[in-house]
């Protein structure tokens, strides 16, 4: 994790992450509600249509959620006071997101509760203005200062989805491409705070928008998550099994599909392994079965009654 330094304005800066390099960054219009994808994306014989390319921003909260996630009504954050109420004397953290350094306020408490990244560093911060050695963080439960830290390198929009979530918002599924480039924005986010039950939450809404809009992974959404996140995880597991599952059914790789698999590297591993492992068991959908098993559960408890395709029960079955 990088370490957060004092910048020029007397702001805690976080730099650069060199695991985590800059995503696509969603910009809103100056005249309208609307936003601009900042990501040079010329495949489209592998995404599904979208409705409306001029979107609203808070469209992904509008929406009603998909059936059968197991975080959609349960696993929101519990909701300390409003966003824009915060109770006199509460410790407060002003998260500065993206180029444009917008400000988020959230409750310290809440935020150190639900991330193990931010609880890590406002630990630190603390035993370090007080003189104390790191080994008593655990005695460290709340503070009573006001942090500022800022993160040039997050998407804002992702952001505020984090906060509203945080806050006890339910959040919808992606419905489009547009909306599809902020929940990926937004597991990189969870991924990078160390918030599982978020984590979880997105890419049960993925697999359940990619399996009712009966799409598979693009090779932009290939290569964005690649250069997002540092290294294996269960988004990059999930998408390359798409396009894998894909090339297998329709026999053909997409012109996209074929240019990002001639640049090697992770991508072309995994996707070789995706295939080795459809014709060792069998080609399977990776869009339906267990939702458990793209869970992160490092901290979080595991998942109960997951089994959701008949494909699957027999499978265990016959495991067992």
């Amino acid at each position: 994790m990088p370490s957060p330094v004092t910048s020029p304005t007397g702001h805690l800066a976080v730099p650069v992450s060199t695991k985590y390099p800059r995503v696509p960054v969603l910009r809103s219009s100056a005249s309208a509600s609307s936003i601009t994808i900042l990501i040079d994306h010329k495949e489209t014989d592998e995404i599904h249509p979208t409705r409306n390319p001029q979107a609203s921003r808070d469209e992904s909260l509008t929406h009603i959620a998909p059936p059968n996630s197991a975080y959609v009504s349960g696993e929101t954050s519990p909701a300390l006071g409003s966003l824009n109420q915060v109770e006199s004397g509460a410790a407060t953290t002003t998260i500065l997101a993206g180029p444009s350094e917008k400000a988020f306020v959230v409750h310290t408490d809440l935020l150190i509760s639900r991330s193990p990244y931010f609880k890590q560093i406002h630990t630190q911060q603390f035993f370090d203005s007080a003189g104390l050695s790191p080994s008593c963080a655990n005695l460290c439960t709340s503070f009573t200062s006001h942090d500022t830290i800022c993160y040039r390198d997050i998407d804002e929009f992702a952001c505020a989805l984090l906060v509203r979530w945080l806050y006890g918002a339910s959040l919808a599924g992606p419905s489009d491409h547009h909306s599809m480039l902020q929940h990926l924005c937004l597991y990189v986010l969870a991924s990078r705070f160390g918030i599982e039950n978020l984590q979880n939450l997105v890419m049960d809404q993925v697999r359940w928008y990619y399996r009712t809009a009966n799409v598979t992974a693009p090779s932009c959404w290939l290569e964005y998550i690649y250069s997002a996140t540092p290294g294996p995880n269960k988004m990059r597991q999930f998408l390359v099994a798409t396009a894998a599952y894909r090339v297998m059914s329709e026999g053909v790789l997409s012109g996209g599909l074929k240019s990002t698999l001639a640049k090697g590297g992770e991508i072309a591993i995994d996707f070789i392994q995706a295939q080795i492992t459809n014709m060792r068991d069998g080609t399977r959908d990776v869009r339906r079965g267990n939702d458990c098993f793209w869970h992160v559960h490092r901290e979080s408890r595991f998942c109960t009654n997951q089994i959701s395709e008949v494909w699957h029960q027999e499978q265990s079955r016959n495991r067992g």
